[in-house]
């Protein structure tokens, strides 16, 4: 009976011991488990901003418009040129603190409507076009309009490019001894110091509304003398002026009654107004339609005229890359591609042959002028090549097109039905460039031209296709392409980017869509952008390794790529953020009211509130910012409502880049400058990329680049003010 008394025990003190132990370890779990649930959800709440909302950094320009904006142009310097519905031209200075009211650039009833404006890269000067064809050039040093044009090309059209461009002073050549070429250049420089000498007039006066000249056959200027015949040498036709003494001490370059000199010419305690404007250096370059090119002289408005093609142009872009002169790339309305590059302030034009298989074939590259030199190898037999190529490309293309291959989406892996619209496109079809989208990719010297479902990535100098992407119907003024800094190729030393993108904005829908394309190697995860490039080479990888991945976002009404590999813009909130929006403002502005009346009064008040929000909306309960990285993480980003919200508007109105991480965005009648980080948008800082992703963060082999870039900029800041309207006290 002992033992089994004490059996008995035994196993009951194990029984109550192990409940016991069981019971305070099921609470603990239990506790921990709703603490935990409680934790997640606060910081999903927190990641998802709904108490934490992270905001765009807002610098609103107000009072200027009552109407809408319609156009607005920028440039490297920091002022912003707006054009409205109002028919007023004003130049804002966005970084000067406090914010000085913009000026106004008067202009005639006769000169209206306003197509275009152009504005230099140092913010002196500014074209304006009109739709009647009349250009006129502002000046910021007289603060006056200094020449008039009537360019009968330009009439109810706006140019395919313009842009200004700062000539080269050739040296002389035909000295080729040190003693003497050191005597010449002093004999030249003392020459030019006394031709530009020129003594203030102080009773010439400066008519700001000028009109227009009424001549339609030719081009005239009101700083240029008709009696004189047009000098033509070289297949170009110079419109001469008077000399440069007349012409500045009669024209409007000099300076109005009672106005001193501005910031940009008391840097210079000289008399020289015509180094001081820094117009003597500067042309404006327009082409037209019909294969012309006008070169304008900024000084006095003189014009000549370089035909580049007898085709009819498309598109045409300025092309810049670091140590190469000035170029300019045009799309013929036949595809056929037009390169003219500035030697000694004279374009030289030649035609560029698209050479489909040469990129990564191992054959040496040359360029088309000097195999059309070439006595083995001309143009003719070069076509002659270029078409049996095309020829069995062609037949492999129909073979594999008649084996029904599945294609598979480059983002998730997934195969794509039969029925994709890519799968009907063949080469053989005649492809229609009047439709065609030229966009240039500065720092290599490449374009990207795009028409039809097909992108196509060129080299300008040897005309070699590097990379051809399929995309989708897009919108034409939405195509743009970024990429991160170049560096250095760690193997062969040429330029290498991390990733390369090009985005635009589906036709149909307001969807933007990205496709990226990047390396996945780990070892090797920079493209090289040599175009000389051999099958057998092993150490870098160019466009041939690259994998594509596709990224997307509803809903986009108006973005812009930024220099730090990012897309940022505005869309439209869903249309429950929305609601949620109206009933949280309708019931948090009379919440202490509503506390002391009944139900029903509750209602009514609630519904008249909400009514009232419909009626005047913000622009943050409608609109919300976003950027969106290379590798296609997305972020969303409040907009400040300011102190003045504007006219009610449906759409948003043009959007531009403003320096190198910003973007304006016009909401009816005012404008706001959206950022992030600091405040320094013209200059690039060092804390401009912390909050970029890793693979977005370049190595800073190049930084040369960036370098002389804030040089320029340091220039600037003592020799320009920030203010447009600025003047010495």
């Amino acid at each position: 009976i002992y033992y089994v008394f004490e059996f008995f025990s035994c196993l009951l003190f194990v029984l109550s011991s192990a409940f016991a132990a069981l019971k305070y370890s099921v609470d603990k779990e239990g506790f921990s488990m709703t603490n935990g649930v409680d934790v997640d959800a606060d910081e999903s709440s927190k990641k998802s901003g709904l108490h934490h909302p992270v905001a765009f950094h807002s610098k609103d320009l107000t009072k200027g418009h009552f109407l809408d904006i319609v156009k607005i142009s920028t440039s490297t310097c920091p002022f912003i040129v707006s054009i409205g519905m109002d028919h007023k031209i004003l130049v804002w200075s966005p970084m000067t603190s406090p914010l000085p009211p913009p000026t106004q650039l008067p202009v005639s009833g006769r000169f209206l409507p306003i197509n275009d404006v152009v504005m230099s890269t140092s913010g002196s000067l500014i074209i304006v076009f009109s739709k009647s064809g009349v250009v006129k050039c502002w000046s910021r040093l007289s603060m006056s309009w200094v020449w008039t044009l009537q360019i009968p090309e330009l009439a109810n059209t706006a140019p395919l490019e313009c842009f200004f461009r700062k000539k080269i002073i050739p040296t002389n050549s035909t000295s080729r001894k040190k003693a003497s070429g050191t005597g010449n250049l002093t004999t030249r420089k003392s020459k030019l110091r006394k031709e530009s000498t020129i003594q203030e007039d102080p009773d010439s006066a400066v008519d700001s509304a000028t009109p227009p000249p009424s001549s339609s056959n030719q081009i005239t200027s009101t700083a240029t003398d008709p009696t004189k015949k047009k000098l033509k040498s070289r297949g170009r036709t110079s419109i001469p002026a008077h000399q440069q003494q007349q012409q500045l001490g009669s024209s409007s370059t000099l300076l109005q009654h009672n106005r001193s000199l501005s910031i940009d010419s008391t840097f210079n305690r000289s008399t020289n107004l015509s180094l001081l404007s820094r117009n003597t250096n500067k042309e404006f370059v327009i082409v037209l339609k019909h294969g012309e090119m006008l070169t304008i002289n900024c000084e006095d408005g003189s014009v000549e005229r370089t035909v580049l093609t007898n085709l009819e142009i498309v598109k045409c872009k300025k092309l810049s890359s670091p140590r190469v002169n000035d170029r300019l790339v045009c799309i013929s309305s036949e595809g056929s591609l037009v390169v003219a590059t500035v030697v000694n302030n004279k374009w030289k034009v030649r035609n560029t042959k698209i050479q489909t298989e040469s990129y990564n074939s191992g054959k040496s590259l040359v360029t088309p002028a000097v195999i059309s030199r070439s006595s083995s190898m001309n143009m003719k037999s070069l076509e002659a090549i270029q078409q049996l190529k095309n020829h069995m490309r062609q037949s492999s293309q129909v073979t594999l097109t008649n084996a029904n291959y599945p294609v598979l989406n480059s983002e998730n892996g997934n195969s794509v039905s039969e029925s994709n619209p890519y799968n009907n496109l063949t080469s053989n079809e005649h492809v229609d460039y009047s439709e065609a989208v030229l966009v240039t990719v500065p720092f290599v010297g490449m374009i990207v031209r795009a028409c039809g479902l097909k992108c196509e990535l060129i080299d300008v100098q040897t005309g070699t296709l590097v990379k051809e992407i399929l995309i989708g119907q897009f919108k034409k003024s939405t195509l743009q392409v970024f990429y991160p800094e170049p560096s250095h190729c760690r193997f062969c030393g040429c330029a290498s980017v991390t990733s390369f993108s090009i985005a635009y904005t589906e036709l149909e829908t307001n969807t933007l869509i990205a496709h990226t394309f990047s390396i996945d190697n780990k070892a090797k995860n920079s493209i090289c952008l040599r175009v000389e490039r051999d099958p057998r080479e092993t150490r870098c990888l160019g466009f041939a390794s690259v994998s594509e991945h596709q990224h997307w976002l509803s809903n986009v009404e108006g973005w812009c790529a930024t220099d730090l590999n990012m897309l940022m813009g505005v869309r439209r909130k869903e249309k429950e953020d929305i609601s949620n929006a109206s009933d949280k403002a309708s019931y948090s502005s009379s919440f202490n009211l509503l506390q002391k009346l009944n139900v029903s009064e509750m209602k009514n008040r609630r519904t008249k509130q909400s009514n009232n929000f419909q009626k005047y909306p913000k622009l943050s309960d409608i609109w919300e910012g976003w950027t969106m990285s290379a590798t296609g993480h997305v972020r969303y980003y409040d907009i400040p409502d300011g102190d003045d919200s504007g006219l009610l508007i449906k759409k948003l109105g043009p959007v531009r880049k403003f320096g190198h991480k910003s973007i304006i965005v016009s909401f009816g009648n005012i404008m706001k400058i959206l950022y992030l980080g600091n405040d320094k948008l013209i200059e690039e800082g060092d804390h401009d990329t912390e909050g970029l992703s890793p693979a977005s963060q370049t190595s800073t082999s190049l930084s040369f680049i960036n370098r002389r870039r804030k040089m320029r900029l340091m220039k600037y800041e003592l020799t320009h003010s920030t203010n447009f309207n600025d003047s010495p006290e």
